[in-house]
């Protein structure tokens, strides 16, 4: 069916109705085309005498190229290259679909590039562009209209996504560590964006108090969010920036402002732009000499207070959990969770270890290798706070076992539970991990049952 209207089109030549320009114009599968044609300033010339042969791209096909392609092509900074696109589809006289032949090559408008028909019977490509339409008469040509965009066999885009330009940026280490430790690195890679990044300098992070550094750190969450306070969608290059322009950012939609004036470009009048318009393949950094806030978060960062234990010393100064820094001495984890980590663990209160079965904790106390086992089922790797946290997320233990994450909604707030122990006291803080107190021991259900065999035998045996 699809060939005998391509044909049936081949066959009815249609009459001039204006031209190149007036005749795209008219076609509403075009209006992409004619967008990129008045950006790129070609008006006047697809309006001159000519003849020129126009392949026209119909608009699925400029959406096929992707949001990055489109929006770094369209955009006013890369006239040029748009220029270069467009008039690698434009060919010096009328060529009629009649006339091609298979295999021609067909010089473009420019000299600098070439086309090349493919003829199969009423089929026709140009390289691999199919025409769905063609010998659309214009005063000054005709008109063949294609399924894709042909692209220049010299056109590429930046070699670069803003992740990988950030690595390359000497100047840019801590926002690349911050980056991986809020886990946005995927949405920095392509193929999402496009973004225009404001990206503090490693200077920019030095001028943080230490205690606010300290603060995004150890949060995670807060840390997420003050980069997304950075980030905007679209590609907005300095030219594009306007005195008392507003953008939103991907933190909830909350704008920042831009002040222009004589000396550059100030981002709420507090961080200068020190390097504008490095181009990426999915958007365009601006670097910037100040680490912006957002304002509800400023007070919360001012206030905080490092940690200044370790794991064991803060377990170690916390009454409720003195079973538990017995049971790390005794299975010879002082060490390691003195170590930089960083380490989550989940605290069993004295409480709990009481909870246990008669006879437990003393086996366990009596056989190192089971309480390590056991001890490290209660710890996880990194530093995961409360908020981190997903109902039915399945996390893996230092001990190499799984456990389960459960949320439960009650009317006044959240109640997070790790198999069945429920966290009582989340989110305290050491210098290399969070803790997160709870009310039962955790047992890893693959050592269960052989534990409390042992502890029957044990019995047996008294």
């Amino acid at each position: 069916m699809l060939k005998s209207v391509i044909a049936a089109s081949f066959a009815a030549a249609t009459f001039a109705q204006g031209n190149i320009v007036q005749v795209a114009e008219a076609d509403p599968e075009l209006r992409v085309l004619v967008d990129a044609v008045v950006r790129g300033g070609l008006v006047s010339a697809l309006e001159g005498p000519g003849p020129f042969t126009v392949f026209a791209p119909i608009n699925q096909a400029f959406d096929a190229l992707g949001r990055n392609i489109i929006d770094y092509v369209f955009n006013p900074t890369h006239t040029k290259v748009l220029d270069e696109v467009l008039t690698y589809h434009v060919v010096s006289g009328k060529v009629a679909s009649s006339a091609l032949k298979d295999g021609e090559v067909i010089p473009t408008l420019d000299g600098k590039q070439t086309l090349t028909a493919h003829v199969n019977g009423a089929e026709i490509t140009i390289n691999t562009a199919r025409v769905v339409k063609a010998n659309v008469e214009a005063s000054n040509g005709i008109v063949h209209i294609v399924d894709a965009v042909l692209v220049p066999s010299d056109f590429s885009l930046p070699p670069k996504d803003i992740l990988t330009t950030a690595l390359a940026t000497g100047e840019l280490s801590t926002l690349v560590k911050a980056v991986t430790v809020a886990n946005i690195t995927a949405a920095l890679a392509m193929p999402n964006g496009p973004y225009t990044v404001f990206a503090p300098t490693d200077a920019a992070f030095a001028k943080l108090p230490a205690n606010e550094l300290a603060y995004l750190l150890a949060h995670p969450d807060a840390l997420r969010d003050v980069l997304f306070y950075h980030l905007t969608e679209f590609r907005i290059y300095a030219s594009e920036i306007t005195n008392f322009g507003r953008v939103p950012t991907l933190f909830n939609r909350q704008e920042i402002v831009f002040f222009v004036n004589a000396s550059g470009v100030l981002v709420n009048g507090e961080a200068k732009v020190v390097a504008a318009n490095v181009d990426c393949t999915n958007g365009v950094v601006h670097l910037i000499d100040t680490v912006l806030i957002p304002a509800r978060m400023k007070q919360a960062m001012a206030a905080y207070a490092a940690p200044t234990d370790n794991i064991v010393q803060l377990a170690q100064a916390t009454p409720e959990l003195s079973t538990l820094v017995t049971a790390v001495i005794a299975a010879d984890l002082v060490k390691t969770l003195e170590g930089t980590g960083p380490f989550t663990v989940f605290a069993p209160t004295d409480d709990a270890f009481k909870r246990l079965p008669q006879g437990v904790l003393a086996y366990l106390l009596a056989n190192p290798s089971t309480l390590k086992t056991v001890l490290l089922y209660h710890t996880v790797a990194g530093n995961v706070p409360s908020t981190a946290l997903k109902n039915d997320e399945i996390i893996l233990t230092a001990a190499g076992f799984n456990a389960t994450v459960h949320i439960v909604n009650d009317r006044h707030h959240n109640l997070i539970f790790i198999d069945d122990a429920m966290v009582i006291k989340a989110d305290n803080e050491a210098t290399n991990g969070v803790v997160h107190i709870v009310d039962n021991v955790l047992f890893p259900p693959a050592k269960l049952a052989a534990l409390e065999a042992s502890v029957r035998r044990l019995r047996g045996s008294a």
